[in-house]
């Protein structure tokens, strides 16, 4: 089980969701707390601007870094053509 930290920008992203976003995005992150193997869903990037791995959500993504028990989310971002450009 992981501890789930949002980074200020992280937690701004997500206030400014619609309901219906932060409810997809909180499950999700709750399904990323609880499981045992966290990068069967989930994607390690190969350029790290934006976190080390990345879950999708819909049409949302969710970039994280991993620190033994502690999933430090650095930005939720809904997805563009610029997402994963620096």
């Amino acid at each position: 089980m992981y501890e789930i930290i949002l980074s200020k920008k992280a937690q701004k992203k997500f206030n400014k969701l619609e309901a219906q976003w932060q409810r997809r995005v909180s499950t999700a992150l709750n399904d990323i707390s609880n499981t045992t193997d966290l990068h069967n869903k989930s994607i390690k990037l190969k350029e790290r601007g934006n976190g080390d791995y990345r879950w999708r959500v819909g049409d949302l993504r969710i970039f994280y870094n991993v620190n033994k028990s502690v999933i430090s989310v650095v930005g939720v971002v809904f997805r563009t053509d610029h997402t994963y450009k620096r």
